[in-house]
């Protein structure tokens, strides 16, 4: 039977490992066990490899004691696991009745995977592939293979890799993969030494020069990185911040998952230097000739370091731990240099990209794919001003294409508007909603505005362009506000959709919609707005899934309460604690207590399930609490702006795209592109007399001018030049009673003629913080 199968290799194999090391080169002792493990190879198929896997991890680890015996079992272990098989999706489907006679398309394709003909076995047959599967794939024996890791040895380091790797890489749904992905990633410094095993010298020089078209030579290589990046990836998803930055909290350390022992552990430095190596790995893989390698392996391997270098740029961004520098390439600043991401277009960028094939390629448009490849999976690595620019590229093109108008708003303005909308000033947002809303995609067309005042007259004055970006920018500050009672403000003050917004509003939903909608048309006409959104909302724009280190964004108290649970150290039923949760209350002024689980109101928090209460807990609050809310919302931003020009961005940088950079009005910039008008010139006296005050003016007041002139108090993403109009001054009279005016939609200061730099310092400060609204001249 298979489950003495390999009796005789391993008697000879024990025999062999027991014997004092100077007896091992005895002649006859190593012969017996060559010829056991010639007949051994001749008997072993397919399946069987796994019985083989089994016996001998079970019954040799406890003799594994040093580098000699490790090293003796390794190309044994190794043979065995090229034997193993994918597991079959039937291996997860216990409850299906076991049949000679039925067979459906999906267990055809199984069997195929595993080595066997289409048609299916017998009932016989399939249930001793069941059992060898069985034991294949259960955690337990995944345990057993960790003593290989203990034995200390990087011949052990090495067969655990083999091994785990091939037994994870081989379960196709996910609940498996992840169950034995936590054997290996929570395993005392199982992870900390796998990557200080990729960090010795041999190792280290063969990943320096690594190259795809000479995979086999490096296949050890490749099993010990896919291994690491999924291992601890898996480690870095349950890990708070200070967990991985190691910070104190209540007076202690708190230790990392991957350090339990209190000796093992990956420092700060090493996870800057494993930022370095992995992203310079991927890079290799993304660009140049890696790209026309493609097997299951390397697109493997690509994806799992996609995903673990994500998670730690995530990580830099909240908290740096390495230099900027560390996520810039040499290979990329050399792509950059040759103009290929400014010939990308909106054609290319939507491909799938990670499926393509040589033929693909050859046949491809304008830009390298690697490049792409890049920007959708690894976006870190190109400089943020090079992807706005892309970004704003592939709303050009798209503009071009989609409208079929000229993108520049001059020639839009004499060729009439698309869309034609009559406002009443005293109720801009609901008339914009009422007019609007049933436009979708189609609100990326020009739209002119007239403005009607109380008495329901027109305003004089006629749009051309400038209205509409005031217009959008008041309803969007009506509709995001706090009155409007869609968005709420965290204690950061950065809004997020309002958990109660459908008890509050009527049609809330079709005004998220609408919100959302309004931001796309924003970001697709390059208008900045003074939107401060929650981090954690951000990353759902970006289509992640917000976990329990983004609560922090949300409810810093929460969050707080959450990391002491955590890692509290005594008995969790004194705390008296339900899986359910008390949400705000609503307009009937009672809170509502909702159940986290089925029945979560009667089950308590003990020491055993606390990890699985906080994640709950958070996953509710930051996703389960606002899904309807953010379905909404995206639906609408996505209508203007695709979601796959996103993916380029991380949350602060989709910020920046949003309200622009966080920096210092550049004076000489703004100087250098303005406009005169009136009586005023570059020259003039009064306009030498306010370059001097703006130069004087503290950042704040800068800031306060800017807004007052364009409605936006941070510059344009690449500097004035930008600013359309462009920022003018126009003279406003003699009169140095007269305060200066703007007129917001044009970009237009008014200013007096003053004889006096204090009288214009007073007067202009006076008007900028006096909060004037938009006029139409």
């Amino acid at each position: 039977g298979a489950d003495i199968l390999t009796i005789d290799f391993v008697k000879e194999l024990l025999t062999y490992l027991l014997l004092e090391p100077n007896r091992r080169d005895d002649g006859s002792h190593a012969s017996n066990l060559n010829g056991a493990w010639s007949l051994e190879r001749i008997k072993l198929r397919g399946h069987e490899g796994v019985w083989f896997l089994v016996n001998v991890v079970k019954i040799c680890a406890p003799y594994l004691n040093s580098p000699e015996a490790t090293a003796i079992l390794l190309p044994f272990v190794t043979f065995a696991c090229e034997l193993l098989p994918v597991v079959p999706m039937w291996f997860f489907r216990p409850q299906k009745p076991l049949s000679t006679d039925e067979s459906d398309d999906d267990d055809d394709e199984d069997l195929q995977d595993v080595g066997h003909s289409p048609q299916p076995p017998n009932a016989t047959q399939l249930c001793e592939k069941w059992k060898s599967l069985e034991m294949f794939t259960t955690a337990s024996f995944l345990h057993q293979c960790m003593v290989l890791y203990h034995s200390g040895t990087p011949e052990g380091t090495q067969l655990l890799c083999t091994i785990a790797n091939l037994i994870v890489v081989r379960c196709k749904t996910p609940l498996q993969r992840a169950t034995l992905l936590s054997v290996i990633a929570f395993e005392r410094g199982v992870v900390a030494s796998i990557w200080r095993r990729l960090r010795m010298p041999k190792l280290r020089d063969e990943i320096a020069k690594f190259e795809v078209g000479t995979l086999d030579q490096f296949g050890g290589v490749v099993s010990y990185l896919r291994l690491f990046a999924d291992a601890y990836s898996h480690l870095l998803m349950t890990q708070d911040d200070d967990e991985f930055f190691g910070h104190s909290a209540e007076g202690g350390m708190y230790l990392a998952l991957d350090d339990t022992s209190g000796s093992v552990q990956l420092s700060l430095a090493e996870k800057a230097d494993m930022v370095v190596v992995l992203k310079d790995l991927a890079v290799s893989l993304f660009m140049g000739s890696a790209l026309y390698f493609y097997t299951k392996e390397v697109k493997a391997l690509r994806g799992a370091l996609f995903k673990v270098l994500k998670q730690l740029h995530v990580r830099d961004e909240r908290e740096s731990f390495t230099d900027a520098s560390a996520w810039m390439s040499s290979v990329v600043a050399s792509s950059i240099a040759t103009g290929i991401f400014s010939r990308i277009t909106v054609e290319e960028f939507r491909r799938d990209q990670l499926d393509f094939t040589i033929g693909h390629a050859a046949s491809g448009g304008t830009a390298d794919m690697g490049v792409l490849l890049l920007l959708k999976h690894l976006p870190f690595v190109v400089p943020f001003d090079v992807r706005a620019r892309i970004f704003q590229q592939l709303i050009a093109n798209d503009r071009q294409t989609r409208v079929q108008i000229d993108v520049d708003p001059r020639v839009a303005f004499l060729r009439g508007a698309n869309i034609f909308v009559t406002i009443r000033r005293e109720h801009m947002y609901e008339d914009a909603f009422d007019q609007l809303s049933a436009l979708g995609p189609n609100l990326r067309s020009q739209v002119r505005v007239q403005i009607t005042n109380e008495h329901g007259l027109e305003e004089a004055g006629i749009d051309g362009g400038g209205l509409f970006r005031e217009f959008l920018t008041d309803i969007i500050k009506q509709g995001f506000g706090p009155d409007a009672g869609l968005f709420r403000a965290t204690p950061e003050q950065q809004i997020y959709p309002h958990p109660l917004a459908r008890t509050h509003h009527p049609n809330a939903l079709a005004h998220f919609e609408f919100l959302g909608r309004l931001l796309g048309k924003a970001l697709y006409s390059g208008m900045l707005m003074e939107l401060p959104f929650a981090p954690f909302f951000l990353s759902k724009l970006l289509g992640d899934v917000p976990f329990l280190n983004d609560l922090k964004s949300l409810d810093p108290e929460i969050h707080r309460n959450l990391l002491f649970l955590k890692h509290y150290n005594g008995d969790c039923a004194d705390l008296s604690l339900d899986f359910s949760i008390c949400e705000d209350a609503d307009l009937s002024g009672t809170d509502n207590v909702v159940d986290l689980i089925p029945g979560g109101r009667d089950i308590p928090v003990t020491n055993d399930n606390k990890i699985r209460y906080v994640y709950h807990v958070a996953n509710y609050r930051l996703n389960i609490q606002i899904r309807r809310q953010c379905n909404a919302f995206l639906k609408g931003l996505f209508d203007l702006v695709d979601r796959e020009w996103f993916t380029m961005f991380s949350a602060p940088e989709l910020q920046t795209l949003i309200s622009g950079k966080e920096t210092t009005i550049d004076i000489n910039d703004l100087r250098n592109n303005t406009n005169y008008s009136g009586v005023f010139t570059p020259s003039h006296p009064t306009i030498t007399m306010f370059w001097i005050v703006m130069e004087e003016m503290s950042h704040e007041d800068r800031h306060a001018v800017i807004k007052f002139v364009t409605s936006c108090r941070r510059p344009p993403l690449f500097g004035f030049s930008q600013l359309y109009p462009k920022f003018c001054i126009h003279s406003a009279g003699d009169s140095t009673d007269r305060l200066p005016t703007a007129s917001t939609c044009m970009n237009l200061l008014k200013l007096p003629v003053f004889d006096s730099i204090d009288a214009l310092r007073e007067k202009l400060m006076y008007a900028v913080n006096s909060g004037a609204g938009f006029e139409l001249s």
